[in-house]
């Protein structure tokens, strides 16, 4: 039974770690001082059962890493490499702790952390933990703080503290009124009982919990079997053949080094490598949840929602990257604006690999293949994970040195249709062109065109090459024709950067002509920054409008 500021480690099934005095509490209905519901800290019922621990998260005392409290559980048997499982615990501020905090996490190890003291490199790392921002305050109930955990494999611990960076954890007063923690304070000191005194006086300058209902299952959506993937799997006999034209404008990856308006692109704020005949992206990172590499590239044809399509790519593992997953794929979608994170695309899968299937294969690509009926009019396509680690299967297949990634070279990306879905009523609209004529080159073109661009890019979204071919030929043919190509941005950076940015786009388009062999003089470009926009800035949609080239034929 604990007495006093950091007490005894009971024997039980968990194992306090950290300073000689600074290790955590139990709290039973057997004990006067740390019983339950009443105790020195407060009043709270147990969870489940009859007693709960408590432990010190941050402190404004000196040496404030070293005063931390951790609460060390040993597992029935070690972890599976590759399985998920939800880990549950559940955690409740003492009424008599001084401050509140975010800062609570879980640490699956290897080795016994209780006897030696957790190790430095240990403190900044966390498998599971509270949510940023999300302060542990409900002294009354309890906060349930839940997630998943993808096992290293023979993980045989579980820790559970404050793993944030030494000295910079929230902390907030518990009442945040100056005048009433100082009585606090005061009556803690005026105790008639010294020793519950000097423990809330102790409390006061802490924040401090209890910890109650801690479970660890297996996860419920982790597959059943884990296996490699095999060609049989990666591409089923029964997937039927594409009947349509290809639509992917660059299937092999031949442009990445010269790219043109219909060429693969970055899709987030990482760096996929666009080598020469293939790409490389990051699908799952060891060291950041959910960080994410995607490439994207505009479709030769709008996707129909009436229509079944047949997608297949070629995937091959670097095995200078220590893990494999089961998760790659596509999206697709009709709008898009490119994240300025490295954080997971929120975009539904239209189709992905086999899950519980580990792309693990890295002397030669393996082919996968499948069929998709798009929920909406897509004009883009995006390859890569969009699967949360929490509900990917994670191996280390590589040592410990190799990089901490799952990366993997992409190749031959095609897609076609495979058949319409009788009685469905297409309602995609007419793809627009920016002429329309005959085979005899005798073109129409409309008064005015508007190009669109990604976020902060000089790259026109969606451009017909052929179009463009079409537009610098007619430009050579009727010298009484001329272009006027004016640059626009949405509101997001400052009004320099913003006009510098809108005559990129501009000066992007005229070059793309004047490389078809249009005349020069016959090409006018101009900016306008961000002062004429005709959607809101205020949503991602409109921000999306804004982005663009009005293009003014005149004659």
């Amino acid at each position: 039974m604990p007495h006093g500021p950091g007490g005894e480690a009971p024997e039980s099934g968990w194992k306090g770690e950290g300073c000689p005095r600074h290790i955590p509490d139990l709290y039973a209905t057997c004990s006067e001082p740390f019983g339950v519901p009443a105790n020195w800290s407060g009043q709270q019922a147990a969870w489940e059962g009859k007693a709960y621990a408590g432990l010190l998260l941050t402190t404004d005392m000196p040496n404030e890493c070293g005063m931390r409290e951790y609460l060390q559980f040993a597992l029935k048997a070690p972890l599976e490499s590759g399985r998920r499982y939800r880990l549950t615990f559940h955690v409740s501020p003492s009424e008599h702790s001084g401050y509140v905090t975010d800062q609570v996490a879980a640490l699956f190890t290897e080795e016994d952390q209780a006897a030696k003291g957790l190790s430095p490199a240990l403190r900044e790392r966390a498998d599971v933990e509270n949510a940023h921002g999300r302060l542990l305050n409900d002294t009354a109930g309890w906060t349930t703080i839940t997630g998943i955990h993808n096992a290293r494999g023979g993980e045989r611990f579980v820790l559970i503290g404050n793993f944030h960076t030494c000295n910079s954890s929230t902390r907030i007063r518990m009442d945040g009124r100056k005048k009433a923690s100082m009585e606090r304070k005061a009556s803690a000191r005026m105790d008639p009982d010294a020793r519950r005194g000097a423990w809330r006086e102790w409390m006061s300058r802490a924040a401090y919990v209890y910890l109650d209902g801690v479970s660890l299952v297996p996860d419920s959506t982790s597959p059943e079997h884990i296996n490699m993937l095999t060609p049989d799997l990666a591409c089923p006999a029964e997937v039927p053949e594409a009947t349509g034209p290809e639509l992917i404008p660059d299937p092999g990856f031949d442009r990445n080094l010269h790219p043109t308006p219909d060429s693969w692109r970055n899709a987030s704020d990482g760096t996929p490598d666009l080598y020469d005949g293939e790409t490389g992206l990051y699908l799952y990172s060891a060291g950041y949840t959910d960080n994410r590499e995607y490439i994207r590239i505009p479709l030769a044809d709008t996707l129909s929602p009436c229509s079944i399509y047949r997608v297949s790519l070629d995937v091959r593992r670097n095995p200078a990257y220590a893990f494999a997953v089961d998760a790659i794929g596509i999206a697709v979608t009709d709008t898009f604006s490119t994240r300025r994170d490295r954080l997971r695309i929120d975009l539904p899968w239209a189709w992905r690999s086999p899950p519980g299937a580990l792309m693990a294969q890295s002397d030669r690509s393996m082919t996968l293949c499948g069929t998709f009926t798009p929920a909406v009019c897509a004009r883009q396509l995006l390859v890569g994970n969009f699967g949360a680690d929490s509900v990917s299967t994670i191996v280390q297949v590589g040592a410990d040195g190799d990089g901490p990634f799952a990366y993997s070279f992409v190749d031959n990306v095609h897609l076609a249709v495979v058949s319409s879905i009788p009685g469905c009523v297409d309602p995609c609209p007419a793809a627009v062109n920016l002429a329309t004529g005959s085979t005899t080159n005798t073109f129409e073109w409309p008064d005015q065109i508007v190009l669109h661009f990604d976020s902060d890019s000089d790259l026109p979204l969606e451009v017909d090459a052929g179009a463009l071919d079409r537009l610098a030929t007619t430009l050579n043919a009727d010298r009484s024709m001329s272009l006027h190509i004016t640059g626009h941005a949405d509101g997001s950076g400052t009004p320099a950067r913003n006009r510098t940015l809108a005559q990129a786009r501009a000066d992007r388009l005229r070059e793309l002509l004047l490389q078809r062999g249009a005349p020069p003089e016959s090409i006018l470009t101009f900016t306008q920054g961000s002062s004429r926009p005709i959607a809101d800035n205020a949503t991602p949609e409109g921000r999306a409008m804004n982005r663009r080239v009005e293009v003014e034929v005149r004659r």
